[in-house]
């Protein structure tokens, strides 16, 4: 409870003096100190001692497995009871998802040893570098007055806390996967022209002038304000297509979302079609450098694993996998729970003003929102974490409503109006905010061991020393095995299984 309250009280101490600090217009001061606010978050997150059951235990125990043998995942590595490929939950070879965040994992329990917190450093570091990379494009996009604000909502957001804590399914492979994508569009962003290169807006959109050294970035309205010069597209597509590469090493197809930001940039510069058809295949052949040799390895290795995974990926498309399925609406009615519930005012205002204005970077991150969620709500099975590839695209969009807001209380001295805008304004933040703690719980006392999960590792300690071969029966599984050296199962065996395994010298 005692890191609970500190980590409470550094949280408002921090949101004061990103406050402050916004309102003197020292942007680089709020950067770090959001920055150092996401790692106390998220490493007051990671601090408990057992595994969650879904999907953590199964992340946490292939990673363990592949600290031995980097190039062979397995979630059993002794199978001493074999179960057809099909089955992932209790599979011999797991190619249920790709390695790379596994394989950081294992780095870091390498590194540090084997243990809950050392398997989580990966994703404290990853959301990090993502609360940077949401202030970096939408600098580049927007104004640094505005970045600032959507990395704020961006580090306290409550299911990136989730996910990089290993609460929720998917956990650390999304918060790669989420860090992986944004560094894709953000190569796409930044070979757009930066906002404060176009020409001066006719004061439709007015952005208030910094005190500090940021300077102000006015928004691009429409096609023709773009200035003359020829950004490094060889470049951007080379970078493109190593974050694809990787991101799709992480979670296979979501992995491709910046090349549709990318396809769009190349639009927006006026591209020839087979200049774009170059930049394109340039940025696939990257990628496939990164894609091809694992997927041609683990086929090649154990072809029945293979396709059992890539083939359960694809059902995922065609019916409710594990039980998760939902409407086609069902991805947007939980925006507000995730990002806020006057997120519901924000977004349509923001798409609005994209249309409105032909503003190229509200356009950008309308799409950068809209195809993720437009795919993920067409696939049958639905989760709350799918669409989150769209996350730092949502929190520039609040911010630059927030900034809005802000500069029409600006303009208007007093009134009705005014009182009631500034209440609006107060209520968006607070209800972010609320959001974020209640994600946290940091008003409450969450048991940092649990009395179930340390019998299991005295048991398990007892087993390793006797160092015999073992099958255990009867705890939970696959977490236990994070913990025993041996094969441990839910279920109870029957006589012949048990006959089979003592004829195997269990």
């Amino acid at each position: 409870m005692v890191a609970n309250v500190i980590t409470l009280v550094l949280f408002f101490a921090l949101s004061w003096w990103i406050y402050r600090g916004w309102i003197l217009g020292r942007y680089r001061h709020c950067l770090y100190a959001t920055l150092l606010l996401s790692f106390l978050i998220h490493a007051n997150g990671i601090f408990y001692f057992y595994l969650n059951p879904w999907d953590e235990a199964f992340h946490a125990v292939v990673a363990k497995n592949i600290v031995s043998h980097p190039l062979k995942p397995t979630l059993y590595d002794d199978a001493a009871v074999t179960f057809p490929p099909q089955d992932w939950v209790k599979s011999h070879i797991w190619l249920h998802k790709p390695p790379l965040s596994l394989w950081f994992m294992a780095l870091s329990m390498k590194v540090f040893g084997d243990s809950e917190i050392s398997m989580r450093i990966p994703s404290l570091i990853f959301s990090c570098l993502s609360v940077f990379l949401t202030y970096l494009i939408g600098r580049h996009l927007l104004s640094a007055k505005i970045a600032v604000i959507a990395c704020y909502f961006h580090a306290i957001n409550g299911m990136l806390f989730d996910l990089s804590s290993g609460w929720h399914f998917s956990d650390h492979i999304d918060t790669l996967l989420i860090l992986l994508v944004q560094a894709g569009v953000c190569i796409a962003a930044l070979l757009l022209p930066m906002a404060n290169k176009a020409l001066k807006n006719s004061g439709n959109l007015h952005l208030e002038e910094p005190v500090g050294e940021e300077k102000s970035q006015d928004l691009l309205k429409n096609e023709s304000e773009i200035p003359k010069h020829k950004p490094s597209l060889f470049v951007g597509a080379l970078l493109s297509g190593v974050f694809v590469g990787m991101g799709f090493l992480t979670k296979l197809f979501p992995a491709f979302l910046p090349w549709v930001l990318f396809c769009y940039t190349l639009y927006i510069l006026k591209r020839s079609v087979s200049e774009c058809l170059k930049y394109l295949m340039l940025s696939i052949l990257v990628a496939a450098v990164f894609i091809v040799p694992w997927n041609l390895y683990a086929y090649l290795q154990w072809p029945e694993w293979f396709l059992a995974g890539i083939t359960g990926k694809l059902f995922y498309i065609t019916r409710p996998v594990d039980n998760w399925g939902g409407g086609i609406f069902y991805h947007w009615i939980r925006i507000p729970r995730y990002f806020g519930e006057l997120s519901v005012v924000s977004i349509p205002f923001v798409f609005y003003r994209a249309v409105t204005l032909k503003s190229i970077p509200l356009r950008f991150l309308c799409l950068w929102v809209l195809f993720p969620y437009l795919v993920f709500s067409a696939a049958t099975t639905k989760a709350p974490a799918y669409p989150f590839i769209a996350a730092p695209a949502i929190f520039l969009i609040n911010a630059y409503f927030v900034h809005q807001l802000y500069e029409m209380r600006l303009r208007m001295t007093s009134g009705l109006k005014h009182k009631l805008l500034v209440i609006f304004l107060i209520t968006f933040i607070v209800l972010t905010i609320r959001g974020s703690l209640e994600r946290q719980k940091l008003h409450k006392n969450r048991p940092r061991n649990k009395a179930s999960v340390e019998r299991v590792k005295d048991y398990c300690h007892k087993v390793n020393k006797e160092n015999e071969k073992t099958v255990i029966f009867g705890m939970p599984a696959p977490g236990s095995m994070f913990y025993c050296d041996a094969p441990v199962y839910y279920e109870l065996p029957d006589q012949e299984t048990i006959k089979s395994l003592e004829s195997k010298g269990y």
